[in-house]
């Protein structure tokens, strides 16, 4: 891992504000044909160069020596030709005057005798030992431009990513469809099932099959009341169930309930999904929740300040995560957002010891943390001061961030200690963040932060990246982001295997003015976008990226 302490020294500047979508108006009636949930088969998820530099006097010079050297009679013309081109410089400079010089004509040496069988060779004088030396001075002169100019000077190789090029392909070769949504679709907890709001908040779930979005019907309804702060607020979820898996999400309006003492919250949105392994029984179920806003619903959500124990059949409601001595946000009425946020890999984790992040040691404008473990009915901090914006598992270990004086790291905890994986110099800001993955958007630079490998994605040019997404399998990187202006917007697609990568012109430009729109991968060749649509409000378009190095 090279190069890490130098990276984003020149950045210092945070900004993560995320853009608004305006919300597009229905048809007044939309008849959606909806059919029954299908089991489903998981996927598998088995520069700048050194230069060497001689200035020559002048072509009368330069002749001098070739001709002592090589013992031409005739002058030799030699061209430079410079690594880079000033246009200034190209001028025509006025010749200098030459000083005439007769040159002596040389007389016909006159032929040598024949030695007699067995007479001595003349012996090699001086001036013969000169001009071998001359002879291989030029060569090794004459060498060394070759080989500087392929090596930099430090002996690494090359890591020049412009030095390797792809032509522009064609992206309906690898595109499955490309249709209109009036809203994004949002990947949901099970693989190849997505839902999806309407402007007037209702919800339908779609399944990817037979390479299109087919909407279908919910398995189940469950409700329940639950504690949010001083106010109890009635939640209402109709949710799918694939096998044992189960995903459901709904909403609560304070418009809807006057009666409710909430301030400035628009929205509330829960999720039902799956107990993590080791709580619970089939019956019961793992509801989370934030306060979010009508914007927000088009996003995937990964962490969640509310968390409850519930049993589907009752309707039976308790606290999964503990809030004593938890604090009521006067801003909301509701709890302080940072006591106790599970994240998605939290609550996935497969060890029974569920990580989550607490600020109640901090106040809040800092941005740190402090990582506690749920282990039964224990929680208990593990890590003091990390910053809230990661949390990842990885087995038994955790994988987080810790800001410094210069930058932030990258640490992994396991077995009591902390190791650095990444250190980096500059802002948060030059980076992408993915899931386990960090794009350093300059560089082009990919770092796995679970396995600590990087990769230089050769050929990496984009101006401005927006959004990327790596495979499940690890296989395959999809960039999506601006080239030279707006109206360049390409989509790269990388085998992080082979280093092989391709580039697509995407002609719907319009999504730059759209950054909250959604990347996922359906399976790991299957990619989903979703772009702004002046006509359409939104344009899902999915692609097949292993067509891409066929």
């Amino acid at each position: 891992m090279e190069d890490k302490k130098s990276l984003f020294e020149k950045y210092k500047v945070v900004s993560e504000d995320e853009g608004v979508i305006e919300e597009s108006k229905e048809p007044e009636t939309t008849e959606i044909k909806e059919e029954p949930v299908e089991d489903l088969v998981a996927p598998s998820t088995n520069d700048t160069e050194g230069v060497f530099e001689y200035n020559f006097k002048d072509d009368e010079e330069i002749n001098e020596i070739v001709d002592s050297v090589l013992g031409k009679e005739e002058p030799i013309s030699m061209t430079v030709t410079p690594l880079v081109v000033n246009k200034e410089s190209q001028e025509q400079e006025p010749v200098k005057e030459k000083k005439a010089k007769e040159k002596k004509v040389k007389e016909p040496k006159p032929p040598k005798e024949k030695k007699e069988k067995g007479e001595l060779a003349e012996p090699v004088t001086k001036k013969d030992y000169i001009t071998i030396a001359l002879a291989l001075v030029a060569v090794i002169l004459a060498m060394s431009f070759v080989v500087v100019k392929y090596l930099p000077m430090d002996g690494s190789p090359t890591t020049d990513n412009e030095q390797t090029t792809v032509a522009e392909q064609d992206l309906a070769n690898i595109q499955i469809s490309r249709e209109g949504s009036l809203r994004n679709y949002v990947q949901s907890d099970i693989a190849n099932v997505f839902y999806k709001f309407s402007s007037d908040y209702s919800l339908q779930y779609y399944q990817y099959r037979d390479n299109q979005m087919v909407p279908v019907k919910s398995t189940g309804t469950f409700s329940a009341s639950v504690d949010f702060g001083p106010a109890k607020l009635p939640v209402t979820i109709d949710y799918v169930k694939v096998g044992d898996e189960i995903f459901g999400v709904g909403l609560f309006r304070p418009d809807q309930h006057p009666d409710v003492n909430l301030f400035n919250v628009q929205l509330i949105m829960f999720k039902l999904t799956n107990m993590p392994k080791g709580y619970g029984t089939g019956e019961e179920a793992l509801l989370v929740a934030k306060i979010t806003s009508a914007a927000d619903l088009e996003k995937e959500y990964d962490r969640w300040t509310e968390s409850f124990k519930v049993n589907l059949t009752s309707g039976k409601c308790s606290r999964f995560l503990s809030v004593a001595s938890r604090e009521i946000d006067s801003t909301t009425g509701t709890y302080v957002e940072d006591f106790c946020v599970l994240t998605t890999e939290g609550y996935n984790a497969a060890n029974g010891k569920v990580p989550f992040l607490s600020g109640r040691n901090y106040d809040m404008a800092t941005g740190k943390d402090d990582i506690f473990i749920k282990s039964g009915t224990s929680e208990s901090v593990v890590i003091r001061n990390v910053a809230n914006k990661m949390l990842l598992v990885d087995g038994d270990a955790v994988v987080f961030m810790r800001y410094t004086e210069t930058g932030f790291n990258i640490y992994r905890y396991a077995d009591k200690k902390e190791s650095v994986v990444f250190e980096f110099t500059g802002s948060t800001n030059r980076c992408i963040f993915a899931d386990e993955y960090i794009l350093d958007k300059e560089k082009g630079t990919l770092y796995n932060l679970k396995t600590g490998k990087e990769t230089l994605l050769v050929g990496y040019k984009m101006t401005s990246p927006e959004i990327m997404k790596v495979s499940p399998d690890g296989k395959y990187l999809v960039v999506m982001g601006i080239m030279d202006n707006v109206m360049d917007y390409q989509v790269h697609v990388y085998n992080i295997e082979t280093g092989e990568y391709a580039k697509y012109q995407e002609d719907n430009y319009s999504n730059v003015n759209n950054l909250s729109k959604n990347l996922s991968f359906i399976d790991n060749n299957t990619v989903m976008y979703m772009l702004a649509d002046p006509n359409r409000g939104r344009e899902c378009v999915i692609l097949d990226v292993s067509k891409a190095f066929e």
